[in-house]
């Protein structure tokens, strides 16, 4: 028995059902933390700033009517609105292996952003795989973003002309993928977090063991769960040269300015680098924010010196790069 993918792709039921049973294991912990209410405070705001969004909108998915998109939007503070400009637009993907339902796990970054630089942020969900492989996120993701454009000309309260994009992980992959198959100058910049950028190159190294420095900030992302991912979100026959899987691929030329921050024990490590000395060869904006003895999602475990200090720094980093789009 096989079950049917996208493009008229396969894969085998009982390959399916193996993935289902493994992604449902690695959410159930997610479920529990969202039903007890609890949240990581990394330190980037005091607690007297609350990390609530401004409010939570849903957009059709252009692929599935059925389906709805959730997006939660924050807005900068009351000082800021009042000035009665059109204000700029980041828009943010978790991260989440393309399997795991992680929405909201980056709200104190995103209050942060919309803080410091003064800009609406939309933290914006996708659909999940093995249920919803390649290309559902991608489309969710691109969906978000023709929706934040398309509201910013709309209402007029949004400038369409300094829409930036960024993620985490396989979030970050989304933002490259999304900021390069757009129409040229939709997407002013690019953040990515550790991303995963030629899927070709993932495959090749998915058994690579990159040892994390014991009390080190981040997670190994072993190769038994690398592959995992990838089974779920990229199917057998899948071309994963495709730019909105593997965005590297893509000519220079279609790359707005891009920062990668990543540890240089993150097995995504190289993705960070090739795709920044493929871009400065050519001649774009493009640089690393390297943090030492770091893992993969270093940000999500840097509450204290030097990591606390780094994640600043990182921060202030994107804040400086988005307020020069926005300037």
């Amino acid at each position: 028995m096989q079950e049917n993918g996208v493009n008229g792709k396969r894969r085998s039921l009982w390959l399916y059902l193996r993935l289902r049973l493994t992604a449902a294991l690695l959410r159930f912990p997610i479920h529990i933390v969202r039903a007890l209410g609890l949240r990581s405070h990394l330190g980037l705001l005091p607690k007297s700033i609350s990390i609530k969004p401004s409010y939570t909108t849903f957009i059709t998915s252009s692929q599935e009517p059925s389906r709805r998109i959730k997006l939660n939007i924050y807005y900068p503070p009351e000082s800021v609105l009042k000035d009665n400009h059109k204000l700029p637009v980041h828009i943010s993907f978790h991260g989440s292996g393309f399997v795991v339902p992680c929405l909201g796990q980056d709200a104190e970054q995103c209050a942060w952003i919309a803080n410091t630089v003064g800009c609406v942020v939309i933290d914006a969900d996708y659909a999940k795989a093995p249920e919803r492989p390649f290309p559902a996120a991608y489309d969710d993701a691109k969906d978000a973003a023709l929706w934040a454009i398309s509201e910013a000309r709309t209402t007029g309260k949004w400038n369409p002309e300094k829409v930036t994009i960024g993620g985490y992980s396989a979030g970050a992959n989304l933002a490259l993928a999304v900021a390069v198959t757009l129409p040229q100058n939709s997407i002013k910049s690019v953040i990515a977090w550790y991303p995963p950028t030629d899927w070709v190159s993932r495959r090749e190294k998915n058994e690579e063991v990159v040892p994390l420095p014991k009390h080190q900030p981040g997670v190994e992302l072993g190769p038994k769960l690398r592959r995992f991912f990838d089974q779920c979100y990229a199917l057998p026959e899948l071309d994963i040269t495709d730019v909105r899987i593997s965005p590297e691929n893509a000519d220079p030329s279609r790359f707005p300015p891009v920062l990668c921050l990543v540890g240089d024990r993150d097995p995504l490590f190289a993705d960070s680098l090739s795709l920044v000395e493929k871009l400065r060869k050519a001649g774009r904006d493009a640089e690393t924010f390297i943090v030492e003895n770091a893992g993969h999602g270093w940000d999500k475990f840097s509450k204290s010196p030097p990591y606390s200090e780094l994640l600043v720094e990182a921060m202030h980093k994107i804040a400086k790069r988005l307020q020069d789009v926005h300037a």
